[in-house]
Order: C-alpha cells, then structure tokens, then sequence
C-alpha cells in the first residue's frame, strides 16, 4: 500500500505524510524527510540549491529509496525521466525544471540548447535537457521499484510503458557508444560515469584548451566552498569539452 496514498488527501498529494514510528533509527527518519522536502510535485531535486534539477542517475538512486515510502511516487519520478528521452536511446543527464531561474544553475538549458542543436539527434522539443548522459542504472531501479508494489505497478501499467524506453537506452549504449567496437560503452565528459573530479581525469584533461574563463558564469560557488569544488582550469575545460559536443550536434563516433 502506497502511504502516499494512504495518508494523504487528495489536496496534499504533494506530502509523504511519512510519520515515523518512535523506533525508527534517526537516519532512517532524516532521509525521508530530505525525500519529502525535494519533492518537486514530479521528480526529486538532488539539492535544491547546488542541484535544482531532475538528474538521471540521483533519480534512479532516488526512487529506489522512494520505494519504501511512495511506490507511487518512485514510479513518478522515474516516468517523469524517462519522458525526456531524445529519440536516439540516450537519457540526458539532467532535465530542466522550467519554473527555476536560469541563472540558478551552470551549464543552464541556453547552454545545451537541447531542442536545437540536438535536433538530430531527436532530442525533445517540449522539455529542455543536457545533451550528456549518465550511468545506466535505471532498469534496476524500475525492476524495484515494481517490486516494492506489484499490484500497484501491474494496475498502472508501469513495467509496460518504462520497459521499451530503457530497452532504448540500453541499445544507445550499445550501438551508439561502443566507439573502441570492444563492448564497452565510451564516456565523452567527465560528468558522465559518477566520477567527475576525479584524478583519472587530469590527463587526458590537460590535453583540452579550456573555454575562455569570462565566457560563463560558474554557479556552483554560490552554493559551496571553492577548496570543494573544481577549479576554475577545469571548470573551464568541462565546459570547452561539452561546447565541442553541443556544436557537433550531440553526435557520437
């Protein structure tokens, strides 16, 4: 039974109305409060000031926790990814909330220019995206998800309409991003595979001539200590790496 749906009005669907028994460990209760208190109505922000937005793998990660308060929501937020879905397979990295402000957030969607420049590539015209993708680990959380509340899942139709659009992300990777022909899917940026600053990155790095340091407006300071954050170098060479990419037409190979 969904607690969404059995605690709550119809007037507040938009709370867990999560109330905790008074054994309950206090990460347990800290967590689904963070859950109920990013809940945007349609999906899960990360963070609402770092992260404003729908990414693809938190929210994979997100809805498997989900499960346990909301099936119903869990189902929702993986539904409202999966909608963003270009034409070609791929599951961009972050869907845009249109209600934020575009200076809230760097790259912003007048950076990707999804609707244009990954027309090609059948990029939707409706909802703004990245054009970059992330790991795929979203089959495994439908997969609980489903299990979490079968009866729920089969009565809306969820494993039906999830299943043909990651049986389309799986064959982007596949036949999309195995550049090398060896089985593996490529990355091309560093904010793809969950490592994003790592120090496997610094060379190959090293090799891309930054995009000009007045060119953007990083937002991420406004929201953490610089020491914890990229510098301003490589920061610089991200964005170069996406530029090339977005002008490309988010063509891989």
């Amino acid at each position: 039974m969904d607690r969404t749906a059995q605690l709550v009005t119809p007037s507040a669907e938009r709370s867990i109305a999560y109330d905790p028994p008074g054994s309950a460990h206090p990460l347990h209760v800290g967590a689904a409060r963070v859950l109920e208190s990013n809940w945007t109505g349609t999906s899960t922000v990360p963070s609402r000031g770092l992260y404003p937005h729908q990414w693809s793998w938190d929210s994979a990660f997100i809805a498997i926790g989900l499960r346990h308060l909301s099936p119903l929501r869990a189902q929702t937020e993986l539904e409202t990814l999966l909608a963003a879905q270009w034409g070609d397979g791929r599951v961009p990295h972050i869907v845009f909330n249109p209600s934020v402000p575009l200076d809230a957030y760097f790259p912003s969607p007048d950076f990707w220019r999804s609707s244009t420049a990954g027309h090609g590539a059948g990029a939707p015209r409706t909802v703004q995206t990245s054009g970059i993708v992330q790991p795929p680990v979203h089959a495994l959380a439908a997969w609980l998800v489903h299990r979490a509340d079968p009866g729920l899942s089969r009565a809306r139709g969820f494993l039906a309409r999830v299943y043909p659009r990651l049986a389309s992300w799986h064959r982007y990777l596949l036949h999309r991003r195995d550049l090398g022909g060896g089985g593996l899917a490529s990355v091309v940026h560093p904010w793809e595979q969950g490592m994003d600053n790592s120090p496997a990155w610094d060379l190959p790095l090293s090799r891309v001539t930054p995009a000009p340091a007045r060119s953007f407006r990083r937002a991420d300071l406004d929201h953490g200590a610089p020491e914890d954050r990229p510098t301003d170098l490589d920061y610089g060479r991200y964005v170069r790496l996406a530029t090339d990419y977005r002008d490309a037409g988010y063509r891989d190979g």
